[in-house]
């Protein structure tokens, strides 16, 4: 299966979870988790991040462990894509990170941290992908919140 065809069947099953969601953020935010990590191999770690006082804390995570628990504000490549209000990528020749902030109105609620291998291949599929998900993220906070 193509990428492209894997990311709708991915869509269609978030938006499944999602419709059946009734304002019980963990049990969305560990499907999200879940379903993107056991269906994209290229995909080595998928974590959602939690905005706290002074820190982003993990609360779902699928893959291997690169990434602390706790990262203080205005540290990491999370800090940046809240900043920017949008995806944000770092490649330091170990692994490629990729974070995806959600809001609710204009609070930071949290944000989709995937990591990859420099040797696969992120696409502007991928983004998109990303992208889409943190927006239904966004779309279902607001309407049961």
């Amino acid at each position: 299966m193509d990428k492209a065809d894997l990311f709708d069947e991915l869509r269609a099953e978030i938006g499944s979870v999602a419709d059946g969601w009734k304002g019980n953020d963990a049990v969305l935010y560990e499907a999200v988790c879940q379903l993107v990590y056991d269906q994209v191999e290229e995909y080595k770690s998928v974590s959602i991040y939690l905005a706290n006082h002074d820190h982003f804390k993990r609360k779902f995570h699928q893959g291997l462990d690169y990434l602390p628990e706790e990262i203080p504000f205005g540290e990491t490549e999370l800090s940046i894509a809240a900043l920017r209000g949008g995806l944000s990528c770092h490649n330091d020749n170990t692994f490629i990170q990729l974070c995806i902030p959600f809001y609710y109105g204009h609070h930071l609620i949290g944000e989709i941290v995937i990591i990859t291998e420099p040797s696969d291949n992120i696409s502007d599929d991928d983004y998109t992908f990303f992208c889409e998900i943190a927006s239904l993220l966004e779309n279902k906070l607001q309407k049961y919140k």
